[in-house]
């Protein structure tokens, strides 16, 4: 369906007092759904197939040693304790 004649129809609906709620409801709700079928199709981003992953933020060597010293400890402390 197309986009402008759905516009053309809710221009008509205008003119006539009063205005039929549940027809404007449907044109409304089919124009919502044909714009949103065309931004899938022509405008939303695709993520390539084949580009990299990205990775995190990269530690500085000695934050590293610490983390890993720290994650040692509280490894050792709860095999100690079971």
């Amino acid at each position: 369906m197309e986009i402008l004649p759905i516009i053309e129809k809710i221009a008509a609906l205008t003119s006539t007092s009063p205005i039929d709620i549940e027809k404007s409801t449907d044109i409304l709700e089919s124009l919502v759904i044909s714009w949103r079928e065309y931004y899938v199709r022509y405008m939303e981003p695709v993520a390539a197939p084949s580009s990299p992953a990205e990775r995190g933020v990269e530690l500085p060597p000695e934050t590293k040693k610490k983390i890993t010293e720290a994650i040692t400890k509280e490894l050792e402390k709860d095999t100690k304790t079971k």
